[in-house]
């Protein structure tokens, strides 16, 4: 299960479900409750298409608290620096993306770059390497799924 965000605020909560005959994973996005009796529906996404999802959502959303003459929280100016929403990230230059933790520093850092033979993304976890990889999805789980361990440890 995942549940996005605008700044501190929850607004929708993504899941795996199994639907259809014979049943087959699909992601269901809901509007944020505590309740999910209360929750609604937004849609549903391939398994695979997560970021589509949150996407989805992330329009429905912006669409929703502009009409109510608001402007999300991720619209604004985050540290000075644009704000990608769902990344939870900074682009602090072109192809440098930093997560902060609660305390401002950074947590995780996705670089873009060429080494020589294909261009790759590198992700550190406070300052340490954890990998290269060839798509910036596949580096920022794999730099989250690290982040959160620390936290189990």
């Amino acid at each position: 299960m995942w549940i996005q965000f605008d700044g501190s605020r929850k607004i929708a909560v993504i899941r795996v479900v199994q639907m259809s005959s014979p049943p087959r994973p699909l992601l269901r996005a809901e509007t944020w409750a505590p309740d999910p009796s209360d929750r609604d529906l937004i849609g549903f996404f391939p398994a695979d298409e997560l970021r589509l999802a949150a996407e989805t959502v992330w329009g429905e959303y912006s669409a929703t608290v502009q009409e109510q003459g608001q402007e999300p929280a991720a619209a604004k100016e985050h540290h000075g620096v644009p704000w990608h929403p769902l990344l939870e990230a900074e682009e602090t230059q072109p192809g440098v993306w930093v997560h902060r933790d609660l305390k401002g520093r950074i947590a995780w850092q996705v670089q873009l770059f060429d080494d020589g033979t294909r261009v790759v993304y590198e992700g550190e976890v406070y300052g340490v390497v954890v990998g290269r990889f060839d798509q910036l999805r596949t580096a920022v789980e794999a730099l989250h799924s690290e982040y959160v361990a620390r936290f189990r440890a």
